[in-house]
């Protein structure tokens, strides 16, 4: 809206709101907006932490005991709706406090946007250095 139509045309950016670019977010999408009425993109982008951390609590059998919570958590991977996600981060903070989720690239075309496709969080995490 504020660069207008003829600016923005081919504009090509990162994309971490990739709810069209997955089958399961795609599909998740269509759950949301069938229950909600209306789309928010950062439904999907948020939506994933909870069932971490209840899984998480399940493994470590405890609600209480924050350390141990976390300990287990660091140990974990996760199958969600954007994939297999586990904890990294590091080589950029000297601690495994970082969730990498799938990374999209996307541009504008005709005012819509178009994704050019996704980097699964793996790669993502790889080309940040990560194992």
């Amino acid at each position: 809206k504020i660069a207008g139509k003829e600016n923005a045309e081919g504009f090509i950016f990162m994309d971490t709101l990739i709810a069209e670019a997955l089958p399961t977010t795609k599909a998740f999408k269509e759950a949301y907006v069938a229950r909600w009425g209306n789309w928010n993109p950062y439904a999907l982008k948020w939506s994933v932490f909870l069932p971490i951390l209840v899984d998480s609590m399940k493994a470590a059998g405890t609600v209480e005991d924050t350390p141990k919570v976390r300990d287990t958590m660091a140990k974990m991977g996760f199958d969600t709706v954007m994939g297999h996600l586990k904890w990294a981060g590091m080589k950029t903070y000297g601690i495994a406090r970082q969730i990498y989720t799938p990374f999209g690239i996307s541009k504008v075309q005709n005012c819509s946007l178009v994704s050019l496709g996704v980097l699964p969080a793996e790669k993502v995490m790889e080309a940040m250095g990560e194992k």
